[in-house]
């Protein structure tokens, strides 16, 4: 008869069947919110170069605000809706690209081919300085996508790795009173529960 076994050495890493834009994830630490990364940019090139990608600079390098010396809290990533269009128009909205951005125009021939492969956050965490606690909330958005010589029709300096996946960060800012707040009744979910459910094993027939 057939049966399926699992190959536990396999697994389906597919954020996208489990997020939705709107969702909230929450991290523990920078630690897990790095860890993600490598998540993301498996699900968008499962073939990358680790040893290219690995080579990145820090992201905790890229979303603490200039000046800011304390630490950080509550980490959350908000799932965006049509991070293709946020990231093109980012300017528009008054956000501002800092370090790590890369080539994000795509060509009219491959931006329909592209543009749904494109992952956007905003990110959101709480600031805290020693002796005076919490001091304000860091902003920042996020973008990961697929980047190759001749995907893009306009190229800007910054990170593209191993020509293959680019990432796009805007400038932190540190908010004292202006917070962006999360819908009541948005879908959180913790990165590890999400991890969990997104690692399930490839099934194959066997017969016997």
């Amino acid at each position: 008869m057939s049966i399926e076994i699992p190959h536990p050495s396999e697994t389906v890493l597919q954020s996208s069947e489990f997020l939705r834009p709107g969702d909230v994830i929450s991290f523990a630490d920078l630690a897990e919110l790095v860890t993600y990364e490598d998540d993301i940019i498996a699900e968008i090139k499962p073939d990358y170069n680790s040893e290219v990608w690995i080579t990145r600079m820090p992201l905790r390098e890229f979303i603490k605000p200039p000046k800011f010396y304390g630490t950080v809290s509550n980490i959350e990533l908000t799932v965006m809706g049509d991070p293709y269009t946020q990231l093109i128009t980012a300017s528009e909205r008054g956000v501002k690209l800092g370090k790590g951005r890369g080539a994000y125009k795509i060509s009219q021939d491959n931006e329909a081919m592209l543009a749904s492969q494109y992952k956007g956050y905003v990110l959101t965490a709480d600031a805290y300085s020693t002796g005076r606690g919490k001091i304000g909330q860091i902003q920042s958005e996020l973008w990961y996508y697929p980047f190759t010589k001749n995907n893009c029709a306009v190229a800007t300096r910054g990170s593209a790795f191993g020509m293959e996946i680019a990432r796009a960060i805007a400038s932190p800012r540190l908010e004292g009173a202006d917070f962006i707040t999360i819908q009541e009744d948005a879908r959180r979910i913790g990165y590890q529960v999400l991890r969990s459910a997104m690692m399930r094993p490839i099934l194959t027939p066997m017969q016997t």
